[in-house]
């Protein structure tokens, strides 16, 4: 579907294969004139395309505000109009972004002679230094953690950190005050090794705060619970230090060593063994089949 030729060029495509994003998305190219994108209810993936500058999402997304339930980039860094958190802040030309709404509605963008109101929700950097950034795969969830659901809040600069059952690190973010809002990945059913949470897979919480590492327990939850769902915005009612647990950073999963089916140890990068059915072993514990 399309305006006319003369007047703007977009385009909206339907019924594409999204991965765990649904049916409908959009793209705009040059906005001579205002424009209408039909949004249905639940996802969709937008774009802006050869936008002279740079916009920002919160301001673009603020006339259909009460009906947006998230937006994410390709990061997985969210907008929640809910929380009054802006994790994404400006809107990039060529890129593209995930869009949940609760009731299908209609989308405006301006033309190039108009001017988006400023939006009011400050946005919140995520910049890491102590635990790492994840890199991202092609599937995530969003957990949210106001500050009224902390027994005791973190000090300023603490970071939050999520791990699987095997102790790989699958999302971290800065705490952030009034709420605080992690992305955690999914596995990339495409590659060999695990490179994040399986569906339903629990998680494990950590805080670095004081210089320290430690564990938290997730009493409950107002949303979801503590396993993965791909899309869920979970939102934690209340979590604290969990003083059961001795105060530790979680085992890194790391590669011990390289074995054969008769079980010595080898160099899998030597060209002899292409072909042949190798095993790693890992230091929890583990075992990854590997077939050269």
């Amino acid at each position: 579907a399309g305006t006319n030729e003369e007047d703007s060029e977009w385009i909206v495509l339907e019924q594409n294969d999204w991965t765990n994003l649904g049916s409908h998305s959009a793209l705009v190219s040059g906005n001579p004139t205002s424009q209408l994108i039909s949004l249905p209810e639940g996802w969709s993936i937008f774009s802006t395309y050869m936008m002279p500058l740079d916009l920002d999402l919160a301001s673009v997304l603020d006339p259909i505000f009460d009906v947006v339930a998230i937006a994410k980039d390709f990061q997985g860094s969210a907008y929640l109009p809910e929380y009054d958190f802006n994790g994404i802040g400006d809107m990039f030309p060529g890129q593209g972004y995930q869009l949940k709404i609760d009731t299908a509605d209609v989308l405006t963008y301006l033309s190039n002679e108009e001017s988006y109101r400023f939006a009011s929700v400050e946005v919140t950097s995520n910049v890491l230094s102590h635990f790492a950034a994840v890199s991202p795969t092609d599937q995530n969830m969003t957990i949210v953690i106001e500050d009224a659901a902390w027994a005791k809040l973190p000090h300023t600069g603490a970071e939050i950190a999520v791990y699987d059952q095997v102790g790989s690190l699958v999302g971290s973010a800065v705490y952030s005050s009034p709420v605080t809002v992690l992305t955690v990945w999914g596995d990339d059913a495409t590659t060999r090794a695990k490179d994040g949470l399986f569906n339903s897979e629990e998680l494990s919480f950590y805080v670095w705060d004081a210089s320290k590492t430690s564990p938290l327990k997730v009493a409950s939850w107002l949303e979801g619970d503590a396993s993965f769902v791909v899309n869920a915005v979970n939102v934690v009612s209340s979590i604290s230090f969990d003083s059961s647990v001795a105060e530790s950073t979680p085992i890194k999963r790391e590669l011990i060593k390289v074995i054969n089916v008769l079980g010595r140890e080898v160099n899998p990068n030597n060209t002899y063994f292409e072909g042949t059915v190798l095993f790693k072993i890992y230091n929890d514990g583990t075992v990854e089949k590997l077939i050269k």
